[in-house]
């Protein structure tokens, strides 16, 4: 179910599942490089939900509201 007004967690949904079905086709055709690429699709995929929807002492830092260095 959504968890916000903007529909990010479906977008989020679908990319997830769109880049596991790009491994399990690499896996049945046994194409290391195309599964590698396709585990680098779900982590960024992860990464940028859990960006946005942990909060709390288990948060990860999103990059976008840290300040740069000077």
């Amino acid at each position: 179910r959504p968890q916000d007004a903007d529909r990010a967690w479906i977008d989020f949904s679908h990319r997830l599942y769109d880049a596991a079905m790009k491994a399990q086709k690499a896996a049945e055709a046994k194409d290391r490089d195309l599964f590698f690429d396709a585990g680098g699709e779900i982590y960024v995929v992860c990464r940028d939900c859990h960006q946005r929807y942990i909060v709390g002492e288990g948060a990860l830092p999103n990059p976008r509201e840290e300040s740069a260095d000077p």
